[in-house]
C-alpha cells in the first residue's frame, strides 16, 4: 500500500514539472508569423478613370456635286476625359487572367485648323470628339498584388465637325460661310496597361491604348456644287489612371 501511494506521488510530481516546462516554453517561443493572403484579382469590378488623348486626322476632300477630287488634309486633336468602367476576371490557369472590360468616358479632344489646297482656296476645321467607349477583352499575368496586361477590342467615338470657307475661288459668294457634321463612328483599339491591388478591394492602374476610326462626313452649303464628302482616318492616342473596386 504504501509502495502504491510513493508511485502515484512520483507520477504527480513528473507531470506537474512536465506542466510547468510546457508553460515557460511556450511563453518564450514567438507566435508563428501571419502569412499574407495575395490580392484576389477574380471576379466583378467597377471604377473610374481619367487621362489625356491626342489624335491625328487624315481627310481627303472629294466633290459630292461631280465626285472630283479636291485635296488631302492633316491634323491634329487632343484633350482631356473622364468617366467609368466596369469588368469581370477569372483564372482559367494559374496566374493567367482573363477578363473583360467595358468602359465610356466624356471627352473634349478638339482642335481648330486652317488648310489650304492654294493661295486662293482655304477652309478652317473646327472639330471635337464628346465621348469615346470601348468594349474590351484582357488577358495578363498576376504576379501577387501585380497584374501585367494587354487589352483590345471594338471602340466607339462620337465626334463634330465645322467646316468654314475662308476663302475660295470657284465659290468666292460663300467665303465666310459654314457647314457642320457629326454621328457616332465605330472602330478597334489595342493597348496595355499594369495594375496594383494595395489595398483590400481596392486597386489603382497606369493604361495607354490605341484606337482608330474610319468615317465619312458631308457638308452641304447653299450652292449644291460646294458640297463636299470628307473621308477621314482618326488614329487617337490616350494615356489614363483607373482606379477599381474589386466585389471579391
Amino acid at each position: 500500500m504504501r509502495l502504491a501511494t510513493a508511485l502515484f506521488g512520483a507520477t504527480c510530481a513528473v507531470a506537474t514539472v512536465q506542466l510547468a516546462c510546457a508553460a515557460d516554453l511556450s511563453s518564450r517561443v514567438a507566435p508563428l508569423p501571419v502569412m499574407p493572403v495575395a490580392y484576389n484579382w477574380a471576379g466583378f469590378y467597377v471604377g473610374a478613370n481619367g487621362g489625356y488623348g491626342w489624335a491625328t486626322i487624315d481627310t481627303t476632300s472629294t466633290s459630292l456635286f461631280n465626285g472630283a477630287f479636291e485635296n488631302t488634309t492633316s491634323h491634329n486633336r487632343n484633350g482631356g476625359f473622364v468617366g467609368g468602367q466596369i469588368g469581370y476576371n477569372f483564372f482559367p490557369f494559374p496566374h493567367f487572367l482573363l477578363g473583360f472590360e467595358g468602359d465610356g468616358d466624356w471627352a473634349d479632344l478638339t482642335n481648330n485648323t486652317t488648310t489650304c489646297r492654294d493661295a486662293s482656296n482655304c477652309s478652317n476645321s473646327d472639330g471635337k470628339d464628346n465621348w469615346f467607349s470601348t468594349a474590351r477583352v484582357r488577358m495578363g499575368y498576376v504576379l501577387d498584388d501585380w497584374l501585367f496586361y494587354g487589352t483590345g477590342g471594338f471602340a466607339w467615338t462620337h465626334g463634330s465637325t465645322t467646316r468654314t470657307i475662308v476663302i475660295s475661288a470657284l465659290f468666292p459668294t460663300l467665303a465666310g460661310t459654314s457647314a457642320s457634321a457629326s454621328g457616332q463612328n465605330t472602330g478597334w483599339t489595342l493597348g496595355g496597361g499594369v495594375e496594383y491591388g494595395f489595398w483590400r478591394n481596392w486597386s489603382v492602374n497606369v493604361e495607354y491604348r490605341y484606337m482608330q476610326f474610319n468615317y465619312n462626313e458631308n457638308f452641304f452649303y447653299s450652292l449644291p456644287t460646294a458640297a463636299r464628302q470628307v473621308s477621314a482616318q482618326q488614329s487617337v492616342n490616350t494615356v489614363r489612371v483607373g482606379l477599381n473596386y474589386h466585389f471579391n
